[in-house]
């Protein structure tokens, strides 16, 4: 708590972000992506919140153009005094795409769920980079079978 011009100030326990904007072009589509979101806390230490996204696709084949929106959940599972930390998170997705698929004469729809643990350590420091490890899980449900699929696997980053 604090004190400005005389009126007392308390910190949030939540608090909201824009987080994400992202432009990308896609050589091998041919395509420009836009993506925007944001983070809610639900808590004050910032282990637990809610993101969304929202994300528009322009392709030069129209049928590989799209919207999509995301809602999404993280939570810190485990926090030992700043050494190791886990943290959970899930997102769903929902993707309209803008024109008919060619080959199936339909316009496609997916549903994406992911599933994602990370744990760190605060002395895993390579080049000032924090290293991560992680394990994912994917699974996409399109109206069209041959967009379906399925996928996990482990992997690392350094951010």
């Amino acid at each position: 708590e604090r004190i400005l011009n005389g009126w007392r100030q308390r910190p949030l326990i939540a608090s909201a972000s824009l987080q994400f904007l992202d432009v990308r072009k896609f050589d091998y589509a041919d395509a420009t992506s836009v993506k925007i979101g944001g983070t809610q806390f639900l808590q004050k230490s910032q282990t637990t919140g809610l993101q969304t996204f929202w994300e528009k696709s322009w392709a030069r084949e129209p049928f590989w153009s799209f919207s999509a929106a995301s809602l999404g959940a993280f939570h810190t599972l485990y926090d030992s005094d700043n050494r190791f930390k886990l943290t959970a998170s899930m997102r769903l997705r929902q993707s309209k795409f803008a024109e008919p698929d060619p080959f199936f004469a339909r316009r496609r729809s997916d549903k994406l769920q992911f599933y994602n643990i990370i744990l760190t350590h605060h002395a895993w420091i390579i080049d000032g980079r924090q290293l991560s490890f992680g394990y994912r899980y994917e699974k996409n449900n399109s109206n069209l079978p041959i967009q379906s699929y399925e996928s996990q696997g482990l992997y690392f980053t350094l951010r």
